[in-house]
């Protein structure tokens, strides 16, 4: 699952934990199926720090019905080869085919992708990317 801060954002240990805090409530509430959460980090600091790491058996232990937090990985730096890399590749290629360059009726439209919320827009546009969607409010 992806998460598109909209504004304010700190690259930090605190606010990636509030984000991670958010995904959990998403899945406890809306996903009751999910057990498990693997974490996938693409190796910035912030996933290095204390509070989001000293945060995890906390978050477990507040999600006693929810999915828990089993695994948390850091591909090695510029591997390009980890999930990571290769989604945000894959997300890439979608918002160029499917939004910046999209063709309706044998037209050529071009849109622009300049805001976390067209962002968003743009990975859902055409069906959207696997796994995708947008939340109420957006």
């Amino acid at each position: 699952m992806d998460q598109i801060l909209n504004s304010g954002n700190r690259q930090d240990g605190p606010c990636v934990m509030g984000m991670l805090e958010a995904v959990m409530k998403f899945l406890r509430t809306e996903l009751k199926f999910a057990k498990e959460v693997v974490l996938i980090s693409d190796n910035a600091n912030c996933y290095h720090h204390k509070a989001l790491v000293f945060s995890i058996p906390l978050l477990n232990q507040l999600s006693k019905d929810g999915p828990k937090i089993v695994k948390f990985i850091h591909p090695e730096t510029q591997d390009g080869k980890g999930s990571c890399d290769s989604h945000a590749a894959q997300a890439g290629r979608w918002v160029d085919v499917h939004f910046i360059c999209h063709r309706k009726d044998g037209t050529l439209s071009y849109n622009f992708v300049c805001t976390p919320k067209e962002l968003a827009t743009a990975l859902c546009s055409d069906g959207g990317i696997k796994n995708s969607c947008k939340l109420a409010g957006w």
